[in-house]
């Protein structure tokens, strides 16, 4: 216990230093800000970035109500903006105090628990979305704590409604957090349906769909054309106009996505492989490449095995919840990297697993190798929590001792001040980057830039051109979609800025040119 009260001490220190005032870079996050401000100014649940303001339609409101209490105490942009990430550090130390709170109640092995904690709290992926103000670590808090609540629940013959109702509480919040959160809310109601079916069970079961009711009632109501829904049939998000999947389609993207999660997911999970693909969202600074060709594939059938034989034959809730989330994952048209982030505590558990029945297969086949393997593994497993450790606390400390803005954020900053010095507050802006160009301008901003009708629709007086890159597209994602219409309209658009270094392009719009 004294040993994770250092650790989550000397990681919370390592954490805040690792912290940035730059939001936006990985989208999303911008647009839970912004959400979150809506919340916060009591406007509802809307993309006050839009012209309209918009109802938000896509994503739960959970993570936006969180960060609505740091622009309730501090709501001034972008000053705000290490507090927004410091959010995520209080739920990735809250997340590994649960891991090892959790595994020790269960499985009654104290050593176990404390390195699985350990694993998890300098894990690379955990540390660059404990330093982000995304929702990853605060759903992998919650339904962390859902697991082990509903099995404290479980044990007891007669639980208090207070317990109850907590337990209950905690699981549907989840869904109020991720979408994902489905993936828990319909194991734990089949696996408390299997297990029991007396009074107390009903109640627990008829508490969590009151509680995730409303949500379903609202996302039912209000997304009548839900953006998951689209992107869930397109053959790609980035470029919808190839149109919708087969059924062939589908069986393919299903196996590619199998393919991903077993070259890079699930071993990325672990240990961050050599796979370009494990690096999406990671800072290059936490990149641990994989020391040896083709120790990917090794890691990959240890999870793999550890995840499948428990899912077959523990059938624990745990096993339920992963099997019902990668099932939800496989299906999904986007990368696994990030999926995957909630799940890595228990992928942790899954590779223990798997080596420790190898180690007792190798103790029955050579007895006297006993110690030696225990020492080896107890030393592997330090040598990759100091490795991380140290890589990350490196990473930390040049990123406190470098007062330089990157080069990238200085031409952001130079853009941010054009447009605020050079447009009205009621323009209209286009830009794939509409969230945080919303945030750091206070301009209305719409993501359209492929269709002359969306832009004369909205009225957009500008469009605003920055470097994107495409996951299912090939180079600048930006210029991708805009240059067609530039191309059909060539009158209609007339740069007004530029910095060439950066990519960066303004174009103020000749509404009338757009006419057909």
């Amino acid at each position: 216990m004294l040993v994770l009260v250092v650790a989550l001490g000397v990681a919370a220190i390592v954490y805040m230093l690792a912290l940035t005032p730059f939001i936006g870079d990985g989208y999303d996050d911008a647009r839970y800000i912004t959400l979150a401000r809506s919340l916060a100014e009591g406007k509802g649940y809307r993309l006050l970035s839009m012209p309209d303001m918009p109802l938000e339609t896509k994503y739960p409101p959970g993570w936006p109500l969180l960060l609505s209490l740091v622009w309730r105490i501090r709501p001034f942009f972008p000053a705000n903006g290490v507090w927004f990430k410091g959010m995520s550090v209080l739920f990735t130390l809250g997340c590994v105090a649960v891991v090892y709170g959790w595994l020790r109640w269960r499985d009654g092995n104290e050593g176990k628990a404390l390195l699985i904690a350990l694993l998890t709290l300098f894990s690379p992926h955990v540390f660059g979305y404990g330093t982000s103000a995304f929702s990853e670590m605060a759903f992998a808090f919650f339904s962390l704590l859902a697991l082990w609540l509903v099995g404290v629940w479980q044990k007891r013959p007669f639980p208090t409604f207070r317990r109850t109702l907590i337990t209950a509480l905690v699981v549907a919040f989840t869904l109020y957090l991720r979408m994902f959160g489905l993936a828990l809310v319909v194991a734990t109601l089949f696996y408390l349906l299997q297990t029991r079916r007396d009074k107390q069970v009903m109640l627990l079961v008829g508490l969590i769909l009151v509680f995730v009711a409303p949500l379903l009632l609202r996302n039912y109501l209000v997304n009548q054309n839900s953006p998951y829904v689209q992107e869930f049939w397109l053959k790609s998000m980035e470029q919808p106009e190839l149109g919708r999947i087969t059924a062939v389609d589908l069986i393919l993207r299903v196996v590619n996505n199998m393919r991903a999660y077993l070259l890079a997911g699930l071993p990325g999970a672990i240990f961050p492989s050599q796979v370009p693909l494990t690096y999406v969202n990671m800072p290059a600074a936490l990149r641990i490449g994989a020391p040896w060709l083709g120790i990917d594939i090794l890691l990959a059938m240890l999870v793999a095995g550890g995840l499948i034989g428990q899912i077959l034959f523990r059938h624990a809730l745990s096993d339920w919840y992963v099997a019902a989330y990668l099932g939800m994952a496989l299906l999904w048209p986007w990368e696994p990297t990030r999926f995957m982030v909630p799940l890595i505590p228990l992928m942790f558990d899954y590779f223990w697993f798997e080596l420790s029945l190898l180690g007792q297969l190798l103790v029955h086949r050579w007895p006297g190798w006993q110690t030696g393997l225990r020492r080896l593994a107890i030393a592997g497993v330090v040598l990759f929590i100091l490795a991380n450790g140290w890589v990350q606390a490196l990473a930390a400390v040049a990123t406190y001792r470098t007062p330089v803005v990157p080069p990238e954020w200085q031409a952001r900053y130079r853009l941010f001040e054009w447009v605020k010095e050079n447009t009205h507050p009621e323009d209209v802006l286009a830009s794939l980057i509409d969230f945080q160009l919303y945030l750091y301008t206070d301009r209305f901003v719409v993501r359209e830039l492929g269709a002359a009708d969306k832009l004369a629709e909205y009225g957009v007086d500008y469009v605003v051109l920055v470097p994107y890159g495409g996951v299912q597209v090939t180079g600048d994602l930006s210029r991708f979609q805009f240059e067609p219409v530039r191309q059909e309209f060539p009158t209609a658009f007339q740069r007004v800025y530029v910095d060439e270094e950066a990519g960066i392009e303004v174009f103020r719009v000749e509404k009338g040119a757009l006419l057909p």
